[in-house]
């Protein structure tokens, strides 16, 4: 996407529902009558998605497999109606956008390729028609018209330049050199270049020695194989160097001695833009000619979608069909690609998105020009893939550059110098002359620097013997390694996180990753820390288990199964008396769960509460009731009860206990409110009525009071006092009462109260509380009197309603706190003064549920989240964000043991995850009564502190015997 003179015409897919035909808001063209233009819709195609049954039947008829691409397009698809409707068109034909890909296993959640195919159209039909026709059929799930779009892709004048983006002289480079001091690459990294084709013979790509194909990726299975014969069964036949996925029904509109029919092996170049993108990922270094790329061993798939068409005044206006792209896309994620660079606008939602997604769970990073002025950005909106904006020499960004939320980060992208096929001027009809250099600028090339840079950063990894980045992983590190350019662009937003810096990406310690298939979670993460160093994650799953991962490197090392879903949160605590490190779940039957530190299940457990209709929701939370040592488990009910246990699994006496005629209003909190040995249970019903219950299940005297649209209490200290107060969000205000059921402040806003959370936000000694409200949503801190705190820029608003626990914790360098939430679909993180932190939002929509963790050792907070679709995020919060470790309220209800309470959080405990060692010593110190004593001391403490002794019995023989 390059900007000066306007010529990239980008053809997709718009989005319409059944019924919408007479809706289409650009004009139609029809090719054989006169030139595409943009913006408009092609007359000659459309798309359509068939229903799975109908994908299934038409695959018997017409079988996906080898040599498909060889195959003319069908007049029929093996479904009657779509048939009739076709030969009512006086023969339209089908083409399957995804020739040889096999159908998802059943169940999957996997595209179906062969769902999707390409309807060409003959002359005559009005595309309007077409489209109502098919999509009134009930095996068609989608009929979509196929969109002509603008872009610029024109080349400056200039014919060579310095490569400045590889320095840092002035400001704007990525620190190539020192990157190259690491690694060159590998050329087993293969970047698919999905453009308008490579000039396969350029001595800067396909190199001078006869017989060898320089940086060019060769499919070794084809080019050893039977002429005219897909050896490899993928579909395309002879596909020995890439593909030319451009299939066009007329030349109207193309410029002359363009190749614009027929898909083929010859994926060449007219234009030179993907020549110039090419190079700029990895053009031959070192050969005494020509440009640098920035890896320099890589291969490179030529993979064509683009044409060319006529113009006056450039021999680059360029044309790419969606549905080409998406092919491509699939067909690179089949071949091995690691890479996936795609420099130009995009749209649709179908089977872009589809081939997409699948690239991505393949492990595929895939690279976006971000776009230039006016551009669509679909396919870079999406939060796993990197979109990329330019900058010039100066760190500035490029006033042609996209820039918006959906950008990742910027890369140089003015005056860039790279491979390219030259012309004759367009009036002299755009001849081809050969092979050259050409300098030009856009986000175009901007997108290619950060290619080559994950090819680099993939081939590092292969050298270290480490498993490479997934591609979310890697939009992490791109983005987390960039250098910030903020002071080069005062006051401007939505460039992403600065610019590419190659050696921060290669060298930086590992910050925040995501890993696919640990399940779909569905709450806040337990974090356990062990002696080994290495934490420990649990969570539990839609998939009904409890997971236990290695908390650095996402690592399975237990899993427990659950007899239902978790109903809302894992607790844990080290439980005292013997028992260790236990975690314990509420699940939707009406049960809840117990299991030692290895996931086990605890003797006795699970427990029946109140019945399998019935969800225990309202905890479960740990704490000492009755002043023993060793913890009970609590847990409410959806039917209002409260039920208590013992580690062995029997009820406490008194218990269970109802809170009222409906269910809680959240998860119970726990709190010493009466001074005498043992915790209270403070549980909010949503009848009205908030309770404080003792340890033997009576209602503590002054309780319960009437509170309007209760939400779940929280306790914490007002002031300098020592005594917890009970705070409950209810309906428009927050409430504070005495722990004897006195109100102390009631503060009155506009909207609805929905979280509240407690911390030293400003690090003064006294705790704010931060309460989340909806309609109007905003984030409103209150001091220890419970007033409004107005002179630190709260409260905050929001752009929607929250959608999750708030968060107080180490966010920011710095004793003072931050503050999160997660609200439409975004992360909001906060300082203690309101101010949107940067670091935040993240890509990858997790938050939901978070936890707030230091995982490493590196001094950064870690943002533990996962999602529903099977990923597990975690998110780096930037330098020296932990500090001193202070994290009051860091995960739902203030600690793993969820007691909703910032004065009493039951410890977890460090779990000894070391296995034994082997004795460093051995004395006999007695022998007595026929016994030898022997003391073994420990490796890892003070022998004189710790000896440990093993008395054997033996038989003594005096020494003359």
């Amino acid at each position: 996407m390059t900007p000066s003179r306007p010529s990239l015409l980008v053809l997709g897919f718009a989005l319409f529902s059944a019924g919408q035909a007479q809706a289409l808001n650009l004009p139609v063209r029809y090719p054989d009558r006169e030139a595409i233009t943009a913006p408009s819709y092609r007359g000659d195609a459309l798309l359509i998605t068939l229903t799975p049954a109908a994908s299934r039947q038409a695959r018997i008829a017409r079988p996906a497999g080898a040599g498909e691409s060889a195959l003319p397009a069908a007049r029929s698809l093996g479904l009657p109606a779509v048939d009739r409707i076709a030969q009512a068109m006086r023969g339209a034909r089908f083409q399957r956008v995804f020739p040889g890909e096999s159908p998802p296993a059943a169940g999957s959640d996997e595209p179906d390729f062969g769902a999707f195919f390409r309807v060409l159209l003959p002359t005559g039909t009005v595309l309007e028609d077409a489209l109502e026709r098919f999509r009134t059929l009930p095996e068609v799930a989608a009929a979509e018209p196929i969109a002509v779009l603008q872009g610029s892709t024109t080349p400056h004048d200039s014919l060579w330049a310095e490569s400045w983006w590889f320095q840092q002289t002035p400001t704007g480079g990525v620190h190539a050199p020192e990157a190259w001091d690491i690694t060159t690459g590998d050329t087993s990294i293969v970047v698919a270049i999905i453009d308008s084709g490579v000039e396969l013979d350029h001595p800067d790509l396909g190199g001078t020695e006869l017989g060898l194909r320089g940086q060019l990726w060769t499919n070794w299975a084809e080019a050893g194989g039977i002429p005219d014969y897909d050896d490899d069964g993928n579909g395309y036949v002879d596909d020995v160097a890439g593909w030319d996925f451009v299939d066009l029904t007329t030349d109207t509109g193309v410029t002359d001695g363009e190749d614009w029919a027929t898909p083929d092996n010859d994926p060449s170049d007219f234009s030179g833009h993907g020549t110039r993108v090419a190079g700029l990922v990895g053009a031959i270094t070192n050969n005494e000619i020509g440009a640098s790329g920035t890896a320099w061993k890589v291969r490179l798939m030529p993979l064509r979608v683009m044409w060319s068409g006529s113009s006056l005044v450039s021999c680059g206006v360029t044309l790419v069909d969606m549905s080409y792209a998406a092919a491509a896309i699939c067909y690179a994620t089949r071949m091995g690609a690691s890479v996936i660079n795609c420099s130009f606008a995009t749209t649709n939602e179908g089977d872009l998105f589809a081939a997409a997604t699948a690239a991505i769970r393949a492990g595929v990073t895939i690279v976006c020009a971000a776009g230039n002025t006016g551009q669509l950005h679909e396919l870079q909106s999406r939060d796993d893939v990197l979109a990329v904006g330019s900058s010039d020499v100066y760190d500035q960004v490029s006033s042609f550059s996209l820039v918006g939320d959906f950008v990742d980060l910027v890369a140089p992208g003015e005056s860039i110098v790279s491979t390219s096929v030259l012309h004759t001027d367009p009036i002299f009809g755009c001849i081809v002359l050969g092979s050259g250099y050409e300098d030009g600028g856009g986000t175009s090339y901007s997108a290619p620097l950060v290619s080559g840079t994950v090819a680099l950063v993939q081939a590092r990894r292969r050298a270290l013997g480490l498993a490479p980045l997934g591609a979310q992983t890697m939009v992490f590190r791109i983005r987390e390694s960039a250098d910030d350019i903020s002071a080069a662009n005062p006051g401007l937003t939505g460039y992403g996180t600065g610019r590419l810096n190659m050696l921060r990406a290669l060298t930086n310690p590992p910050t925040s990753y995501a890993r696919r298939g640990v399940g779909a979670v569905n709450g806040p993460a337990v974090v356990l820390s062990t002696r080994s160093g290495r934490p420990r994650m649990v969570f539990t799953t839609l998939e009904r288990k409890v997971v236990m991962l290695d908390a650095q490197t996402a690592d399975t090392i237990a899993t427990a199964a659950i007899p239902a879903a978790s109903a809302r949160q894992l607790a844990s605590a080290d439980m005292g008396g013997g028992y260790g490190v236990c975690f314990f779940a509420g699940l939707q039957n009406g049960k809840v769960a117990g299991f030692d530190a290895g996931l086990a299940p605890l003797p006795g457990w699970p427990v029946a509460g109140a019945g399998p209709f019935h969800r225990m929701d309202g905890g479960p939370a740990l704490g000492d009731l009755d002043g023993d040592g060793v913890l009970e488990v609590v847990c409410g009910s959806d039917d209002g009860g409260i039920w208590a246990w013992h580690m062995n699994g029997t009820l406490v006496s008194g218990f269970p206990v109802s809170s009222g005629t409906q269910s809680l209003s959240g998860p119970v909190a726990l709190g010493d409110l009466d001074g005498q040995p043992g915790v209270e249970i403070v549980a909010a019903n949503r009848d009205g009525h908030l309770h404080v219950f003792l340890g033997d299940g009576n209602e503590m005297p002054g309780w319960p009071v009437a509170v309007v649209g209760t939400g779940a209490p929280i306790l914490l200290a007002l002031g300098r006092e020592t005594v917890p107060t009970v705070v409950v969000p209810a309906g428009s205000t927050v409430k504070g009462y005495s722990a004897g059921g006195v109100p102390r402040f009631n503060f009155p806003w506009s909207g609805t109260a929905q979280d509240a959370a407690a911390g030293d936000l400003d690090a003064d000694g006294v705790d704010e509380i931060v309460v989340a409200f909806s309609t109007p949503n905003k984030i409103v801190a209150l001091d220890s009197l419970g007033s409004l705190v107005l002179n630190r820029g709260w409260p905050y608003d929001l752009a929607a309603a929250p959608a999750g626990p708030v968060l107080v914790g180490p966010l920011q360098p710095g004793p003072a706190l931050g503050v999160y939430v997660y609200a439409g679909a975004t992360q909001v993180a906060l300082s203690d003064s309101a101010v949107a932190l940067r670091e935040f939002p993240k890509p990858g929509g997790a938050g939901v549920s978070p936890t707030l963790a230091e995982l490493d050792g590196d001094g950064r907070t870690e943002l533990i989240a996962g999602t529903q679709d099977s990923v597990l995020y975690v998110y780096d919060a930037g330098p020296n964000t932990w500090g001193s470790g202070n994290n009051p309220w860091g995960t739902q209800r203030a600690n793993f043991a969820r007691t909703g309470n910032r004065l009493y959080a039951p410890p977890i405990g460090t779990l000894d995850d070391l296995p034994p060692q082997a004795a460093a010593s051995f004395r006999a110190d007695s022998i007595a009564g026929g016994q030898l004593g022997r003391a073994l001391p420990d490796p890892d403490d003070d022998p004189q502190r710790h000896p440990r002794r093993l008395r054997e019995r033996c038989a003594l023989r005096s020494a003359g015997a």
